[in-house]
Formats: C-alpha cells, sequence, structure tokens
C-alpha cells in the first residue's frame, strides 16, 4: 500500500501542470512588464482578527472555506482538475504567458507534517524541470505559509510559479502564481494582495 506523502506526489505533479496550462493561450501578447492592482477596495492586511472578515467584492472559492479579492481585471477560469477551489488569470497574456493563480485543496494525510508536503512539491517540481529555491514566508488569512518559487522553460517561454502552502483546520492548501519570468515581480505583488484580502469562512 503506498505512504500517504506518496499519494501526494500525482496531486502536486497535476498542480504544476495546471498552472502553466496558460502558457499556450492565444491572443496577442504586450512586451512590457504589467502592474496589477490588487484591488479597488483597501484590504486590512493579514492579520489573524481579518482573517474571518470578507470584503466588499470578494470571490468565494468553489468549496466555500475562503474568500479572496481578485487583481483588477481578473476572471476566473474553469479548471476541471481535481482539488482545484480557484483559478484565475490576468485579462491579457505578457510575454506569451496568462499570468495566474490558482488553490487546490487536499485533506492533509494523517501524519504527514505541511513540511513534508512542500518537500514533495519541490521533488515533483524538480523531477518535472524546474530549479527550485524557498521562497520568503507570508502568511494566509492569519495563518503563516510556507513557500518555494520555481522557474524552468515552458514551451519556449520562460515561467515562474510561487507557492505557497497553508494547513487550515484539515485541509491543505495549495496556492500557485504563475507568470512569465519577467512578470516575476508583479505577479509576486499580486499574490501578496491576494493573500492580504484572504477570508477563511466562519464555519
Amino acid at each position: 500500500m503506498p505512504t500517504a506523502r506518496a499519494r501526494l506526489a500525482p496531486l502536486l505533479i497535476l498542480l504544476a501542470t495546471c498552472s502553466v496550462a496558460a502558457c499556450g493561450s492565444s491572443g496577442s501578447t504586450t512586451p512590457q512588464t504589467p502592474s496589477y492592482p490588487t484591488s479597488s477596495v483597501p484590504l486590512g492586511g493579514t492579520t489573524a482578527s481579518s482573517s474571518t472578515s470578507a470584503y466588499a467584492g470578494s470571490t468565494v472559492s468553489a468549496d466555500k472555506s475562503f474568500s479572496v479579492v481578485l487583481p483588477i481585471g481578473w476572471k476566473p477560469v474553469k479548471s476541471s482538475a481535481s482539488g482545484v477551489v480557484i483559478f484565475v488569470q490576468a485579462p491579457t497574456a505578457t510575454h506569451g504567458v496568462h499570468t495566474n493563480f490558482s488553490v487546490l485543496r487536499q485533506q492533509a494525510p494523517p501524519g504527514v507534517a505541511l513540511a513534508d508536503v512542500v518537500a514533495q512539491s519541490q521533488a515533483s517540481l524538480q523531477q518535472g524541470g524546474y530549479a527550485v529555491t524557498a521562497a520568503s514566508p507570508t502568511t494566509v488569512g492569519g495563518i503563516k505559509g510556507q513557500g518555494l518559487t520555481a522557474t524552468r522553460t515552458v514551451q519556449d517561454k520562460q515561467v515562474s510559479e510561487r507557492q505557497y502552502f497553508v494547513q487550515h483546520g484539515s485541509a491543505i492548501y495549495i496556492t500557485t502564481m504563475t507568470s512569465s519570468a519577467p512578470d516575476a515581480a508583479a505577479a509576486t505583488a499580486a499574490q501578496t494582495g491576494i493573500f492580504g484580502s484572504w477570508a477563511w469562512s466562519r464555519s
């Protein structure tokens, strides 16, 4: 029987595949590095006291466990991938890539620590040809998250991904922001804005 850690690998490989799917999007691209306004409402940051207070105009996750304010102009995209509860992308592609943000939810495997999930994701990404480094610490809805930054050439385009992992109750949430490498700074700022608006459901 496979171990709980081994069962994580297919989910994490699926997440990596899902998050770079927008690289093949059709349509025109613009060469300049974009700036993504994070919201049209003031955000209160990532303190625990505001982590269950949803902001006006928030987008609710498919599993209704949390809500976030999307960067201005970003739209939800349908995803058939199992466990993906949010998948949104920027309105236009830049440097050949639609910057996009996704969240995958999975039950926390018994006996597997969050650090083990992060390590398994790192191994899966490295096996897929990514160069992986640790990302700066952050909080998501008042909960400390562990992160990775990964880069790879996909369809002749330099792609950057920043993943953060948080555990809330019995579920682990794996968030991924994907962009072209030249747009990584703008994408990281957008991700920070999303995390700053993240509110967990009260139930």
